[in-house]
């Protein structure tokens, strides 16, 4: 919707000429337009949609047994199958088999950095959907490392989602930029080991599980390739009506096969999993990648 903007000039109350007219407040700076991060928000959308697999989802059982697990500053790693388009950027880009890292702060809440920026999730509903956990402990020295930890992660809360992945300043952050640093500001600060990345150091997801000293809570040793394997129902969709296509029209055939096999097969799979035909991530937990 377009707002029209009236000119209130007209209708202001004439200045008298012993009265000064109040300075003009300084115009707010607009934030440039940048290429690489719109084409980032496009990409990130792209990779928001859901791709129905076969990796089962968590049980109540099994995310039960893994809050219990849990202790105030562990690291959580998360595979969400069903968004193989993050999946894929993580693993090319930084050789990560866990897409998301988040911090457990204690009394049943996580800090995380999502698409919609930094926030506070309740643990209750976080392991859910057809996901894949690792859970570790840093070597903390201290019950003060832990609190510092916390407190980094929490002063970071409303910050905005790094979709450019820029480490160098604290005014956005990505998910395992959070856990990162906040690791860093620590009395004992703990270094976790990261890549280059477009001229830049970046931290992976699953950096965590490398770092020195490291204890290993659990581990459902997510793995790219594997995690794959679990989409091939609409593989198996789209080969199968190419083929049929082929037959029947040949090279146009195919490919109007093809296409129906992989749209048909995302759609009707995601409806029966979900209720959704194309859920992205927001339509589960408020924008998490």
């Amino acid at each position: 919707m377009i707002l029209q903007q009236v000119n209130t000039a007209s209708f202001a109350r004439p200045t008298q000429a012993t009265e000064t007219a109040p300075p003009e407040a300084p115009a707010e700076p607009r934030e440039k337009f940048s290429p690489t991060r719109a084409a980032a928000g496009a990409v990130l959308t792209f990779m928001n949609r859901r791709i129905p697999t076969t990796v089962p989802e968590v049980t109540k059982e099994k995310a039960d047994e893994l809050k219990g697990k849990l202790q105030p500053g562990d690291v959580i790693m998360t595979c969400d199958c069903a968004y193989p388009g993050w999946a894929r950027m993580e693993f090319w880009t930084v050789r990560s088999n866990y897409i998301h890292a988040a911090y457990y702060a204690g009394d049943g809440k996580i800090l995380e950095a999502v698409g919609k920026g930094v926030i506070e999730t309740e643990l209750d509903g976080f392991f859910e959907g057809r996901m894949k956990v690792a859970i570790v402990r840093p070597d903390y020295k201290t019950p003060e490392d832990v609190a510092a930890a916390t407190a980094y992660c929490r002063s970071q809360l409303g910050k905005p989602y790094d979709s450019v992945f820029n480490s160098d300043d604290d005014k956005e952050f990505y998910c395992s930029e959070l856990v990162f640093k906040a690791l860093k500001s620590m009395p004992n600060p703990i270094e976790t080991p990261s890549r280059e990345l477009l001229g830049r150091q970046a931290v992976a997801p699953d950096a965590f599980l490398s770092i020195p000293g490291i204890q290993t809570v659990h581990d459902d040793k997510s793995n790219y390739w594997t995690n794959k394997v679990g989409h091939w129902p609409i593989a198996a969709a789209t080969v199968g009506l190419g083929a049929a296509g082929a037959a029947m029209g040949g090279w146009p055939g195919a490919a109007v096969g093809a296409g129906v096999g992989l749209v048909g097969s995302i759609l009707g799979w995601n409806k029966l999993q979900t209720g959704y035909f194309l859920p992205s991530v927001e339509d589960f937990r408020g924008g998490k990648q």
